[in-house]
């Protein structure tokens, strides 16, 4: 398909799209849509949508931002055919993270679930919602309708509502304190490394419980202070720098 009159340009725009359009109709085949995916694609697309999803999103979506960077360097990033490649992108990589934010869903729906957060499926399954947050919070650095903008804060808000149900007191309360969201960057990335390293053991678990406890009543009763809150975003600031490293290594 012809996209860009630049051999080496059109090649790069065609990977992506050649890429959105068969995990697009590999999904559509596994929900039953009549399509034109390979059969042996679509059931290995099933699998890892089944069993772990968010090394797909990940993969799919370094593979394709890397192609877009490409092509930054040869075309205008406000050009529609650019738009169009990064918003498939967008759209495809929101299309997997819905799997994980519904498995969330469906386990917060069972009345005795906090019974069973201990279990490995469920600690997953909240692991699976932080790196989801963070890969979400990655597409933000494509070029994007502001209609795509909206289904990406849309979906980090049910995110939050589901995280919030494994635990009422389960926010990062000193980082949303200084960061002033609980879905930003920042604090997603606090997020996914308390689920992807912290609660997997008993001291991190301990580490986790105590913040919890101690947190709250240190913004209650010095919120307002000027040398706590400058001394909080130093150690903040710092701790998530250094927890970049362990979360995508």
């Amino acid at each position: 398909m012809i996209i860009y009159s630049d051999p080496e340009t059109n090649r790069i725009a065609n990977e992506i799209r050649d890429d959105v359009e068969e995990l697009g109709q590999s999904m559509g085949a596994m929900m039953g849509a009549e399509t034109n995916a390979d059969k042996e694609k679509a059931y290995e697309i099933a699998m890892k949508l089944h069993e772990n999803p968010l090394p797909l999103a990940i993969d799919f979506l370094n593979r394709n931002k890397e192609r877009l960077n490409r092509l930054k360097q040869k075309v205008n990033t406000s050009d529609n055919s650019f738009i169009e490649l990064s918003e498939g992108v967008a759209y495809a990589v929101i299309g997997i993270i819905n799997f994980p934010v519904n498995n969330g869903k469906m386990i917060t729906f069972a009345s005795d679930f906090r019974k069973h957060l201990r279990d490995p499926e469920v600690q997953k399954i909240k692991k699976d919602l932080s790196e989801s947050a963070w890969v979400l919070t990655s597409l933000k650095q494509l070029e994007l309708s502001q209609e795509i903008r909206s289904q990406i804060a849309s979906l980090l808000n049910t995110i939050s509502q589901i995280e919030k149900r494994f635990k009422p007191t389960t926010g990062c309360f000193i980082s949303t304190y200084i960061y002033g969201s609980y879905d930003s960057p920042e604090v997603i990335e606090l997020r996914l490394f308390r689920d992807k390293f912290l609660s997997n053991s008993r001291i991190g678990r301990f580490i986790v419980d105590g913040y919890y406890g101690i947190s709250p009543m240190l913004i209650h009763k010095y919120g307002h202070n000027r040398l706590f809150k400058t001394l909080s975003r130093t150690l903040v600031y710092t701790a998530v720098k250094v927890i970049q490293l362990f979360n995508h290594r």
